[in-house]
């Protein structure tokens, strides 16, 4: 008889240690959980799409210049940006390179080397065509190269894409300003993209 007692006492015992056991471990969990949405509602925890998309907005910020001109393109390369800034009106002038007067090649050149620190061997348009691996109007990105046929059969014209079919170069009547490709004079005169090799 005190042998079933005893067996009876075990069993009684250890159901008690089982529910006691997982009481706590509910708890624990119910307590996890309350605490995440305290945290969340106080806005000290972020889901990870909310964290992930409040990272993208702020490197997107940094990026882009606060004064932007409202072209309708956004330059990420601040450099590129400051160059057109600085550039911007400068004074067409056959065979210049300077900001008291430059041609279009010129132009190119020198943002190249001030930009990308990427210089081009050739000076005219039809010569650095030929250092570039040849695009298509919808494979430009930012920094590539958009050559024209103005005058004929060669090329003549060439200036730099920035995005939205924007892109700079010197015009022989209002001097160094953004253009766009959709434009019927350009549209017509297209010749190709390039992208300068490496």
């Amino acid at each position: 008889m005190l042998h079933t007692y005893c067996r009876k006492l075990l069993f009684l015992g250890l159901l008690a240690l089982i529910a006691l056991c997982s009481s706590c471990g509910s708890k624990k969990a119910i307590g996890k959980q309350e605490k995440q949405k305290e945290l969340k509602r106080k806005g000290l925890v972020f889901e990870h799409q909310e964290l992930s998309k409040k990272k993208a907005e702020e490197a997107a910020n940094k990026a882009i210049p606060k004064d932007l001109p409202t072209y309708g393109y956004a330059i990420r390369n601040k450099a590129l940006y400051d160059f057109i800034k600085d550039w911007e009106g400068t004074p067409h002038r056959m065979g210049g390179n300077t900001q008291k007067g430059v041609d279009c090649s010129g132009l190119v050149c020198q943002l190249y080397t001030e930009v990308y620190q990427n210089p081009f061997h050739a000076r005219r348009a039809q010569d650095m065509f030929k250092e570039t691996e040849p695009l298509s109007i919808e494979e430009l990105q930012e920094g590539d190269l958009v050559f024209f046929k103005i005058n004929g059969r060669r090329i003549d014209h060439i200036g730099v894409y920035l995005h939205n079919h924007k892109f700079v170069h010197t015009s022989a009547s209002k001097g160094v300003m953004v253009s766009s490709l959709e434009q019927a004079y350009f549209k017509q005169r297209f010749y190709k993209g390039g992208r300068k090799k490496s």
